[in-house]
């Protein structure tokens, strides 16, 4: 066997490989690893506990989470925080239709210029959005645990 031959098999191999991953992704999905609530809480930049009041969809890429703030562990929340989340990725959080009503733990993040921009919003402005997978987010009857970490609070200012 010549070396030419020899050193395409190896390169056959990773193009078979990706032919048959590529053409059977229909049923493939992304998981989102779960972190612990000190990593999350510490990579936040706003952490907070409040009832949705109105998911407002944009457009197919970006929705509007509007809450009523209760509680909170970091950062500038006021009585009203909305959450400005891109729908860019296969994980990216998406409060369902039926969250409003529903109180929920919020892990967000500052948006960065070119989400902001995605929302036609000054760069000056402070906006936040949950990250992809929600960084912890979710409904707070099933975030009691993470409550507990996270510890003392305070009121939204």
């Amino acid at each position: 066997m010549s070396v030419a031959a020899r050193r395409l098999r190896p390169l056959e191999r990773i193009l078979t490989v990706a032919v048959a991953l590529a053409s059977g992704t229909a049923g493939i999905r992304a998981e989102c690893v779960g972190f612990s609530t000190s990593h999350n809480l510490q990579r936040a930049d706003l952490v907070f506990s409040g009832t949705v009041t109105s998911v407002q969809q944009l457009d197919d890429r970006h929705e509007l989470v509007t809450l009523n703030v209760e509680k909170v562990w970091k950062g500038p929340a006021g009585r009203r925080v909305i959450l400005h989340d891109s729908l860019e990725s296969i994980d990216s959080y998406r409060f369902p239709v039926d969250a409003i009503g529903q109180q929920y733990l919020v892990f967000a993040d500052r948006l960065t210029s070119q989400q902001q921009a995605g929302f036609r919003l000054g760069e000056k402005e402070q906006a936040f959005g949950v990250p992809i997978c929600g960084g912890g987010t979710g409904p707070l009857p099933q975030r009691e645990r993470e409550v507990r970490d996270l510890g003392r609070n305070r009121a939204p200012r």
